[in-house]
């Protein structure tokens, strides 16, 4: 999730800010259900709704900027992603990979995606595809059928029987009725790849506009849908199942409010803010295995004040490993650890 790790001079903080508290939003959001029932609770559940639409649009913002500073995205890393996806769904949730797929998998392929479309022609190329897309997306729209449940396949089931993979036809969750399929999501990633020489278009006067209008935009679907009852897919709770109609319009204005505060504000630094965004996809797998630990041992019964510290010290725990590891980084025993269990790690 996170561009890379490398100590360079092109790295925005507030980039690093927005996806730390993404990832911090996303904690609660994933381990919260397996505490508390909120599913009622429709401002905590927009709220919610925040993370996802935040690392998918910085997926494409940071591929173009790195790519028009000449660090394109390499196969080596879209690999990386992939694996690590594919890593959570056997080892952590011991599910049949590439049956479902979660964020990851959308990230990895729409930057495989953007690899060769930023190769013919940078933003412009970028542009002709995003139309071409949403003029695909719209003229299927009426023959999609979204299917609102669709529970992992454990591992032992399709020893069991290998049938139920094919026929359960995981292609179109791939595309469109999945967690997170490739339409509508994939306009998001290339909403980044524009965005990105938009803002190096526009001024600081300019961005404060594209801030107040995303944030007004999103107050607006707020409060569209406050008595909206929404149904929660499997234990999510984010609204955008699936993404449509209205709704397009959170990762949309997120976009815009993002693309003006890193023009505003370039240098937002809070340090463990931005310490978990450097370390994104680490993040994201940490998270992974503290929900693997929620559902394992049943806290239904456990008191509120032990739910909340329960909450809590997931993210202290992320922040004292991240501290741990940003320290071991700058010493001689990080070269030392085997290559293969750094990048399975996200480093």
């Amino acid at each position: 999730m996170n561009e890379d790790n490398n100590k360079n001079q092109t790295r925005i903080d507030t980039i690093d800010f927005v996806r730390g508290l993404a990832v911090v939003i996303m904690i609660f959001a994933n381990s919260t259900p397996y505490l508390f029932d909120l599913k009622d609770i429709y401002s905590i559940r927009f709220i919610f709704s925040v993370a996802a639409p935040i690392f998918i649009f910085l997926a494409g913002f940071t591929s173009q900027m790195n790519f028009e500073k000449g660090k394109q995205v390499t196969f080596n890393r879209i690999f990386q992603i992939l694996l690590i996806a594919v890593f959570i769904d056997i080892v952590i949730w011991r599910s049949v990979p590439f049956y479902t797929f979660d964020v990851l998998y959308l990230i990895a392929v729409s930057k495989f995606l953007l690899l060769f479309i930023q190769k013919i022609n940078k933003p412009k190329s970028i542009f002709i595809f995003f139309i071409a897309l949403a003029l695909t997306y719209i003229l299927l729209t009426n023959k999609m059928l979204f299917r609102f449940e669709i529970p992992d396949l454990l591992l032992s089931e399709f020893v069991k029987n290998p049938s139920l993979y094919v026929n359960s036809i995981p292609l179109s969750r791939f595309l469109f009725d999945g967690w997170f399929p490739i339409f509508p999501w994939v306009f998001i990633i290339l909403t980044g790849s524009l965005f990105y020489k938009l803002y190096t278009l526009i001024n600081v006067k300019q961005s404060i506009s594209f801030i107040i209008i995303g944030l007004a935009t999103l107050i607006f679907i707020f409060f569209q849908f406050f008595n909206a009852q929404f149904l929660v897919r499997e234990k999510y709770l984010e609204l955008f199942y699936p993404l449509n109609k209205l709704l397009l319009l959170i990762p949309i204005s997120i976009s815009v409010i993002i693309l003006g505060l890193i023009k505003w504000k370039p240098n937002l630094n809070m340090s463990y803010i931005n310490l978990i965004g450097k370390y994104s996809l680490f993040s994201y797998l940490m998270n992974a295995l503290i929900d693997a630990f929620l559902e394992l041992y049943n806290f239904n019964t456990s008191s509120f004040i032990i739910k909340i510290l329960v909450l809590l010290s997931s993210v202290v725990l992320l922040i004292i490993l991240l501290k741990t590891i940003n320290t071991l980084k700058s010493k001689p025993i990080w070269a030392k650890i085997p290559m293969g269990l750094k990048f399975i790690l996200g480093f």
